[in-house]
């Protein structure tokens, strides 16, 4: 198996990249700043031999092509992405960045016959929490409220497209909220900041305070993709993901027993994604269930800081 990781030097696009090396894969990272690795469980030598790192744009059809056939890509595992951000900063970017280079992906997958194509969809698709009355699923509506979610939910029609038509094998994952060491960028870094900040003597800011999340650590998700690579054919094409439900003040409350002295300030914020999703397709047909809840997640990057903090005195 050679698989392809597009984002594959950002922060859950390099922890893949070191489950998949160490489980014997051969990987290639495709990203536009390959430099940018975070930080992650290294690879051993043996996997740094089958390490390829290329340089190059999402929407560069040519170099993503040449890419996948000179290294014989047999899977992609698809992660590049715009940030909510930016989308709603610049919408060609959501139209060039998110939805065009899926296309070119798909089409790339059609044309080279690659076997299957894990995608990073989000519960961005389904909207706020007030939507719905009980668990969401793959069978919820679709109601975004971003421009971001509104850009996953045609690239599930998307998939779901060349699936139907074009014998192309997707499966999309419809991620929660993940965190974990490393994670720098997006709406979620706030709790690698907030742990490695109180850890280190420092303040912090906490938004959405008196919501409730639902989070997964990194370690969690990238065994989910290494999964869904390795599964056999699945009747969904694209999956609910669930992790851990917490609130954010409970998240407050731990890092302070973890910290009495933390100085942390909550900000009050409104979500726009639900919290109770129902992932129980994603057990039966994969057979994945997440092994670490938010405080043991918080707790390994906590401890980290503390022994950077350690190294560095």
């Amino acid at each position: 198996m050679n698989v392809l990781i597009t984002g594959g030097a950002g922060f859950v696009g390099s922890w893949t990249a070191r489950r998949l090396l160490s489980a014997g894969r051969s990987v290639i990272v495709y990203d536009q700043a390959p430099s940018d690795t975070t930080a992650g469980p290294a690879p051993g030598s043996d996997g740094l031999a089958r390490l390829t790192v290329v340089a190059g744009r999402m929407t560069d059809r040519d170099r993503l092509r040449q890419t996948c056939v000179e290294n014989g890509v047999t899977h992609v595992v698809h992660l590049a992405s715009p940030l909510t951000s930016d989308c709603s900063d610049d919408p060609t970017v959501l139209v060039q960045g998110m939805v065009q280079a899926f296309v070119t992906l798909l089409e790339l997958s059609r044309e080279l016959g690659l076997q299957r194509i894990v995608w990073a969809s989000s519960v961005s698709v389904y909207g706020p929490a007030e939507h719905y009355p009980g668990a969401v699923n793959e069978d919820s509506a679709r109601r975004p409220t971003t421009l971001y979610g509104s850009g996953k939910v045609l690239c599930e029609d998307l998939a779901a497209h060349y699936g139907a038509n074009n014998n192309v094998d997707v499966i999309g994952l419809r991620f929660p909220i993940l965190f974990g060491q490393g994670n720098l960028r997006g709406v979620s870094s706030w709790i690698a900041r907030l742990c490695e900040r109180t850890a280190r003597g420092e303040p912090a800011d906490v938004p959405w305070g008196g919501c409730t999340l639902n989070l997964m650590y990194v370690d969690d998700a990238v065994e989910l993709v290494a999964q869904a690579l390795a599964a056999g054919a699945t009747t969904t094409r694209t999956f609910t993901v669930s992790g851990d439900t917490i609130a954010v003040d409970d998240m407050v409350s731990f890092v302070r027993e973890e910290e009495p002295n933390a100085n942390v300030r909550v900000v009050e914020g409104r979500l726009e994604v639900p919290w109770n999703l129902d992932a129980s397709r994603l057990a039966t047909e994969i057979g994945f269930r997440p092994s670490t809840d938010v405080r043991s997640g918080m707790r390994r990057i906590i401890d980290a800081a503390r022994d950077t903090a350690r190294r560095e005195v």
